[in-house]
C-alpha cells in the first residue's frame, strides 16, 4: 500500500527472504530492505513518474543473507486519479 505495508505477495517470496506469504503479509517493506535511503529515492521517483523500471535494490533474508534484486514498480490509481497503492515485482 502507500504506507509501504505488504498487502499481497507471491509464494516465491520464500526464495528471497526465507519467510512464507503469511509471515510477510502486513509487514513494512522497509523490514526487508538493506538501504532504506533507496526506498525514499524510489518513492520520490515513483510519485514523479508514476512507474519505475529496473530499480536495483538489496533485500535482507531472514538468515541475514543479502540478495540483490531488480524490480519494477508502478502506482495504482482510483477512479478519480488518486494513487491508492504501489504494485511491484522483484526478481
Amino acid at each position: 500500500d502507500l504506507d509501504g505495508i505488504i498487502t499481497m505477495v507471491s509464494p516465491s517470496i520464500f526464495d528471497l527472504v526465507g519467510e512464507n506469504q503469511i509471515e510477510v503479509l502486513g509487514r513494512p517493506i522497509s523490514r526487508y530492505l538493506l538501504n532504506e535511503m533507496n526506498l525514499n529515492s524510489l518513492l520520490r521517483d515513483l510519485v514523479k513518474h508514476g512507474s519505475i523500471r529496473n530499480f536495483e535494490g538489496q533485500l535482507v533474508a531472514q538468515n541475514g543473507e543479502v540478495k540483490s534484486t531488480i524490480s519494477n514498480f508502478r502506482l495504482l490509481y482510483n477512479q478519480h486519479g488518486g494513487p491508492i497503492a504501489i504494485e511491484g515485482v522483484a526478481r
